[in-house]
C-alpha cells in the first residue's frame, strides 16, 4: 500500500521509504491532493488543468495532465488513477491518504485517532508558481481541516473535564491552545483546567505567554476576561509549579530510544504557521521524546508535545536587564516560581535565528549552546570534499537536531549532509535510507521555518536527487527570492540548467553567485563548469587550476578539469588531474573517473586494477553501481556499462548532484550514439537525450 502524506506538507510514501523522482514531481502531488480530497476522490479533466496550469493553452495543458497521469500509473500502478469519462479518480484500494483516513475517522467517531494523523496544516509549505486558483483552493482546505481538528480536541478536552479526568482535560486543552495560541478563550479554558489540576502558576505563566503574543504580534490588549483570572490566580498564595506529565493511562506515546545513535528524528510537526510555534519540546536531558511512525523514529507529534508545553521553550528567566518587560506587565509576575528548563516562544522567537548568525535574520536559532556547537562543525564547507570529514559533520547534524528538534537550520544542513554522505556512504545507513531521510529533514527545515532560505535550497537539492529539475528549480529559486545574499543556491541552479542543456543561463547564473563571493570555492568552480559546458575549456581551466591547489581540493574541481582535458584528448593531464583524489576512500567518484581516462588513455591494465579495487569496496560497503558502470564506460565494455548505469538510477548511486553531473558529461562522449545510453538520459531527463 502506498500512502500520500498531505498533513504537514506533501510526500508519496511505501512501507519503508518517501519516494522521489519524477512521480513526487510537485505538479503530480498537487494532481493527488486534488482527487484525494475532492468528492468521490474525482475530478474533472477541465477543472484540474484550470487548477494546476492556468497559465497554459488547452493542448498544452491537457498534455501536461496526460503526461502527469501516465508518470504515476507507471510508478505506482494502473489502478492508481482511475478514467471515468472526462474525469479522474484516485483508486482508494491502490493508495491511501492521511487526510481522508483523518475525515473518516472523525465520521466514525473515532476522535483520538484522527487527532494522532493531524501532523500540521494541510500541504503545510507546499506551493505552485503561477497557479494561484489551487493556492486558494489550498487554503480553503487547510482552513476547513484546521477548524475539524479544532473543534475535535475541543470535544475531547470538554469530554475528560465532564468525567473528572483533569489531567487530560490539561493535556487536550494545551494542544488545542498550540494549534491557535491567539485564541482567547482557549487560553482561560487551559488556565481553568491547569488551576483544577493545581498548578495555578502554570496558568499564569500561559496567560503571560498569550499577553505577549496579542501585544507583540497583533497589537491588542489582553481581553478581560484573561485578565480578571489572572488577576484571581495572583491573589491567592504562591505555590511551587510543577507542569505535569501524563502517565501511561492517559494515552500519551511511548516512548523510545535508539541504542544505535540512528535516530533519525524526523516528524511532521503540527504548528500554526502564523505563530511558528514548535511542536515539541526537549526533556530534562535536552533529547526530544520520540515514537514510531511511518518507518523512522519521530518526535512526539502535538498529542505528545502537550503533554508538557503551549508555547514554552528553554530557559524561562533571563536577568531584566537584557531584555525589558512587555507594556502592562507587573513585579509580580516575576514570583512564578519557573521550570529552570524551559523559556517562553516569544521570547525565544525574538532571538532565534539560523545558523546563530546575527548578520542574518530567518527565524529559528537554536538556545542550546552544545546543538550550536554541533551545528557550526557541521557546516565547515571543507568538510565535504571528502567521504570521512563528511561522515562525522553528518552524525554531528543528527546530535544537533536531537538536541533542538526546532533548530531549522540545522535539520536544511543535515538534508544537505545526508545527500553528500550517500555518494560514499559507510554509515550504516541504506542510501535509500539517506535519501529519504535528506528528504524528510529539508521538509522538516521549511515546515520549522518556510522563510529560511537555506530549508528550501535543501529541497532543491533533494528535487536535484530524484531528476526532477522543475521542482528543483522551484524551490532554489525560492530560496534565492528569500535571501538573495547565499551563493548556494545559486550554485545548484547552475546544475539545473546544465542538466537540462541551457548552458548559456548556468554560466550567467554561476557569475552571479561569484559575484555575491568572490572567493567561494565553490562559486568558483560553478564558474569553471559552465565555461566547460559552453566549450571554453581554457577559461575553465584558469580556474579549476586554481581550485586544485586547495587542501583539501575541491571535488568538482577535478572532473571540470579532466573534462576539458578529455575534449582536448591531452590524456597525461586528464590522469595528472585526478590521481591526486583518487583514493576510494576518499574520493570515490575521482577514483573511478581516473580508471575511466586510464582506458580511454590505452592503459587498460591500471584501469581494471582500479575496476577489481571498486567491485571489491561495493562488495563490502554497497558503494552502488555508478563508480563501476564509470570504469566500463572507459574501457568500451559498453553492454556491462549500459546495465550499470541504469542500475545506478536505480540504486541511487547516479543522481543529478552537482558531482554526479560533472562526471556524467564528461564520460558519456564515446557512448553518445548507443541507443541503450539514449534511454537511460531520456529515463533522467538529461539533455544530451
Amino acid at each position: 500500500m502506498l500512502h500520500l502524506k498531505l498533513f504537514g506538507g506533501a510526500s508519496l510514501e511505501d512501507e519503508d521509504q518517501v519516494l522521489t523522482g519524477p512521480v513526487a514531481q510537485r505538479h503530480r502531488l498537487a494532481l493527488l491532493s486534488l482527487l484525494a480530497i475532492a468528492p468521490s476522490r474525482g475530478r474533472i479533466r477541465e477543472k484540474i488543468v484550470g487548477l494546476l496550469w492556468p497559465d497554459r493553452d488547452g493542448a498544452g495543458a491537457r498534455k501536461l495532465l496526460n503526461q502527469s497521469v501516465y508518470v504515476l500509473r507507471k510508478r505506482l500502478g494502473e489502478d492508481t488513477v482511475i478514467s471515468v469519462g472526462d474525469e479522474l479518480r484516485l483508486g482508494a484500494e491502490s493508495l491511501s491518504c492521511d487526510v481522508v483516513a483523518f475525515e473518516e475517522a472523525l465520521r466514525d467517531g473515532r476522535t483520538e485517532a484522527a487527532i494522532a494523523l493531524y501532523a500540521g496544516p494541510f500541504l503545510d509549505g507546499f506551493f505552485l508558481d503561477g497557479a494561484p486558483a489551487f493556492q486558494r483552493w489550498t487554503e480553503r482546505e487547510r482552513r476547513r481541516l484546521a477548524a475539524e481538528y479544532a473543534a475535535a480536541l475541543e470535544r475531547l478536552a470538554e469530554a475528560a473535564e465532564g468525567e473528572g479526568r483533569v489531567r487530560e482535560a490539561v493535556r487536550w486543552w494545551r494542544v488545542r491552545a498550540t494549534h491557535d495560541p491567539y485564541d482567547s478563550r482557549i487560553i482561560v479554558r487551559l488556565m481553568r483546567a491547569l488551576t483544577s489540576s493545581g498548578n495555578p502558576a502554570g496558568a499564569l505563566r500561559h496567560a503571560a505567554i498569550h499577553e505577549r503574543l496579542l501585544t507583540e504580534d497583533l497589537g491588542i490588549e489582553l481581553p478581560r476576561e484573561v485578565g480578571a483570572l489572572v488577576r484571581r490566580l495572583r491573589s491567592r498564595p504562591p505555590e511551587r509549579a510543577t507542569e505535569e506529565r501524563p502517565d501511561a493511562s492517559l494515552g500519551s506515546p511511548a516512548v523510545e530510544t535508539e541504542e544505535d545513535g540512528q535516530d533519525a528524528n524526523l516528524s511532521r510537526p503540527a504548528r500554526s504557521r502564523r505563530s511558528r510555534l514548535p511542536s515539541t519540546a526537549a526533556g530534562s536531558d535536552a533529547r526530544p521524546e520520540v515514537e514510531r511512525g511511518g518507518g523512522w523514529l519521530r518526535p512526539l507529534t502535538i498529542l505528545g508535545a502537550a503533554t508538557l508545553l503551549l508555547t514554552i521553550w528553554l530557559v524561562t528567566t533571563r536577568p531584566s536587564t537584557q531584555r525589558p518587560d512587555p507594556a502592562g506587565s507587573t513585579g509580580e509576575e516575576r514570583a512564578i516560581p519557573a521550570d529552570p528548563r524551559v523559556e517562553t516562544v516569544v521570547e525565544e522567537a525574538q532571538r532565534r535565528r539560523s545558523g546563530d548568525d546575527p548578520a542574518r535574520l530567518p527565524e529559528q536559532r537554536t538556545t542550546s549552546i552544545e546543538a550550536y556547537e554541533l551545528y557550526r562543525r557541521g557546516t565547515d564547507p571543507r568538510l565535504l570534499r571528502s567521504a570521512e570529514d563528511a561522515r562525522r559533520a553528518f552524525e554531528d547534524l543528527r546530535q544537533a537536531v536531537a538536541l533542538d528538534s526546532t533548530y531549522a537550520a540545522a535539520w536544511a544542513q543535515l538534508a544537505c549532509l545526508a545527500l553528500r554522505v550517500s555518494m560514499d556512504n559507510g554509515t550504516g545507513l541504506l542510501r535509500s535510507e539517506l535519501h529519504a531521510l535528506a528528504g524528510e529533514a529539508a521538509r522538516r527545515s521549511v515546515r520549522l521555518d518556510d522563510a529560511l532560505a537555506e530549508g528550501h535550497a535543501a529541497l532543491g537539492l533533494v528535487a536535484m536527487t530524484g531528476f526532477d529539475f522543475q521542482a528543483a528549480e522551484e524551490h532554489l529559486r525560492r530560496a534565492v527570492e528569500l535571501d538573495g545574499t547565499l551563493t548556494r543556491p545559486r550554485e545548484w541552479l547552475v546544475g539545473v540548467y546544465l542538466w537540462r542543456g541551457e548552458p548559456e543561463r548556468a554560466l550567467a547564473t554561476a557569475r552571479e553567485a561569484r559575484a555575491l563571493n568572490p572567493v567561494s570555492p565553490t562559486a568558483n568552480a560553478e564558474v569553471a563548469r559552465a565555461l566547460a559546458a559552453n566549450d571554453r575549456c581554457d577559461e575553465a581551466l584558469h580556474y579549476a587550476e586554481e581550485l586544485l591547489r586547495l587542501r583539501p581540493p575541491l571535488l568538482r574541481a577535478a572532473p571540470v578539469a579532466a573534462r576539458c582535458h578529455l575534449l582536448n584528448r591531452t590524456w597525461d593531464e586528464a590522469i595528472e588531474v585526478l590521481r591526486p583524489q583518487a583514493d576510494p576512500a576518499r574520493d570515490l567518484y575521482s577514483t573511478a573517473f581516473l580508471g575511466h581516462v586510464l582506458a580511454r588513455a590505452g592503459r587498460r591494465e591500471e584501469a581494471l586494477g582500479i575496476r577489481t579495487d571498486l567491485l571489491d569496496r561495493a562488495a563490502r560497503e554497497g558503494t552502488g553501481a555508478l563508480p563501476l558502470a564509470i570504469v566500463d564506460l572507459g574501457l568500451g565494455r559498453m553492454d556491462d556499462a549500459v546495465v550499470g548505469l541504469h542500475r545506478a538510477v536505480e540504486d541511487g548511486s547516479l543522481s543529478g548532484l552537482p558531482v554526479h553531473a560533472s562526471i556524467l558529461d564528461a564520460i558519456l562522449e564515446p557512448a553518445l550514439g548507443d541507443p541503450r545510453i539514449q534511454q537511460l538520459l531520456e529515463r533522467i531527463g538529461h539533455y544530451a537525450a
